[in-house]
């Protein structure tokens, strides 16, 4: 069975884990499932509370957070700065409907965005890209001896 019914045109096969936070349930749902047909390990919240929860939990389980900029009780960002005093080096791509907006841009402190809504093409591109990022090496100063 094959067409194009918006699905992604690849599977990453990349392994990596990924939790999704997002306070409505119908996007939470439809984003997992495009992540896992991606081809990567979901775990899902549904505020930033529980995401907190899980990451204590899991420990280093994540390798990427996904997070909705507007949430209740506690905003994207603020879920960001909590999970990065933890776990500085945790990559995070925010979702938010207000790219756009110079005031939001203000706010941000290096973190990855898509814009809402987007396609299945463009989240396997922005995943790809933060998740190589991630994986490359660090090279270290100077030659390295011998």
């Amino acid at each position: 069975m094959s067409g194009n019914s918006g699905e992604p045109r690849g599977r990453t096969n990349s392994g990596a884990t990924i939790l999704l936070v997002d306070d409505n349930e119908d996007l939470r749902e439809i984003t997992a499932m495009l992540l896992s047909n991606l081809g990567y390990e979901v775990v899902v919240a549904e505020s930033g509370a529980a995401a907190i929860k899980l990451l204590e939990e899991e420990k280093s389980a994540c390798d990427l957070l996904i997070v909705d900029f507007a949430m209740p009780e506690m905003s994207g960002l603020q879920l960001t700065a909590r999970v990065r005093s933890r776990r500085p080096d945790l990559k995070v791509l925010i979702m938010t409907g207000y790219a756009d907006d110079p005031a939001f841009q203000a706010k941000l402190r290096g973190e990855a965005l898509i814009k809402k809504p987007f396609t299945a093409d463009q989240l396997r591109a922005t995943l790809a890209q933060l998740l190589t990022a991630a994986a490359q090496p660090r090279v270290p100063n100077g030659d390295g001896g011998s």
